[in-house]
């Protein structure tokens, strides 16, 4: 299931790019912002692909760990 959570991670980085990149062709300014709105706002994203990964490992039980498997 860890390909699931690079693929989520990965999703979330190219957006993060695409929204910088055109932030700053169109708007001007800095690439790269380090601001506390910006540090909350990555550290948000990053709980949110988290959580998102746990409720479906938990869903899908890969290892049958919560729930027995019947022989």
């Amino acid at each position: 299931m860890l390909k699931l959570l690079s693929l989520i991670l990965w999703g979330a980085t190219i957006m993060v790019f695409v929204d910088h990149t055109l932030g700053y062709l169109i708007e001007g300014g800095e690439f790269l912002e380090l601001t506390i709105d910006a540090t909350v706002l990555g550290l948000g994203l990053l709980t949110v692909g988290l959580g998102v990964w746990e409720a479906i490992l938990l869903l899908k039980d890969p290892k049958g760990v919560l729930h027995k498997r019947k022989a």
